[in-house]
């Protein structure tokens, strides 16, 4: 079932390229897991694809307030500067919550707020979301745009050769509290943690930069983030994975520590043919109102399905859709 969900996702993704959106009928997914082991099967070549920016004939004028998972930054800062030559008129402006540290929910929560246009997620819309707005009298539906991988990062110094599919699920939920369970050293394992995350048996942060911080001065610390926001970090390492105990996949290329005189890079072959299981979608969330809010974010979902958002999107480290 689920890795049926994967493909029609992807495949409806597709035809939004052909299509003025509007009136499609978009499908609705489940949250994924933490760790999952489905493959992120990649979409064949559309011969009607729009081809740049300039040829998106649906973008509405206006200032549209937007923000979300911090995983986004990175395609946001690629896209910025062309979409606003491609249209000056279309002004995105970006906006963190008015309390604790952006993330999917929170950009999630600001839409159901009418707070935002549209939000950017790492995950698919919960239950529970959907549930929310239609309490308020509105319908939630996503737009999958990119592939996420996300990595494991720790301590450079920290002796392990990596993670099974099973050990990164238990450390996820916390249920080891000393890195010889996982074959490391006997070591106490620190998590580090994003704020909103609320456990207190963890050390809280509020960015990924803090967090790279802190793992190059605890010799136990462990954190998870997605991997391009990590793999040029070279005061850290990202963690092999494998999923049935066979050959340990690295998110980064070379894995381990940089080598000298140049930055590791994103393993994408790995996330798009899901030897690396780590996966997960970047989608756009809109509420289906019939406002501009609404027209502005199938525009910036159509704009990144276009050939040039595709390339921008891979340029940053991600896993087009095409």
């Amino acid at each position: 079932m689920k890795q049926s969900t994967e493909t029609k996702a992807l495949i409806f993704s597709a035809g939004i390229c052909a299509l003025i959106i509007g009136g499609a009928a978009w499908w609705f997914f489940r949250a994924a897991p933490l760790a999952s082991t489905t493959p992120p099967a990649a979409l064949s070549s559309d011969p009607n694809t729009v081809a740049t920016f300039a040829d998106v004939s649906t973008v509405p004028r206006g200032v549209f307030r937007y923000g979300g998972s911090t995983t986004w930054s990175l395609i946001r800062a690629a896209v910025l500067a062309p979409l606003t030559t491609a249209y000056p008129d279309f002004q995105l402006t970006y906006a963190d919550p008015w309390s604790g540290d952006p993330s999917s929910g929170s950009g999630i929560e600001m839409l159901l707020q009418n707070q935002l246009s549209f939000a950017m997620s790492s995950r698919s819309i919960l239950a529970k979301e959907h549930e929310a707005a239609q309490t308020r009298g509105m319908q939630l539906t996503e737009i999958p745009v990119a592939i996420d991988g996300y990595a494991i990062a720790v301590h450079l110094d920290l002796p392990i050769l990596g993670l099974t599919l099973d050990q990164v699920n238990k450390l996820q939920a916390r249920e080891y509290t000393n890195w010889q369970e996982v074959g490391g050293p006997d070591l106490p394992i620190r998590y580090y943690v994003k704020r909103n995350d609320e456990d207190p048996n963890a050390t809280a942060i509020k960015t990924t930069t803090e967090a790279i911080q802190q793992l190059a001065t605890d010799p136990g610390g462990v954190y998870w983030a997605s991997a391009p926001l990590l793999a040029a970090q070279c005061m850290i390492k990202t963690l092999p994975i494998t999923q049935n105990g066979g050959t340990y996949i690295s998110p980064t290329i070379p894995p381990g520590p940089c080598p000298a005189g140049s930055d590791r890079q994103v393993n994408t072959a790995a996330f798009q043919d899901g030897s690396y299981p780590l996966t997960r979608r970047l989608t756009i969330v809109i509420k289906q109102d019939g406002t501009p809010d609404q027209a502005a974010g199938e525009a910036y979902a159509q704009l990144l399905l276009t050939d040039q958002g595709q390339s921008l999107i891979r340029e940053a480290g991600f896993v087009s859709l095409r």
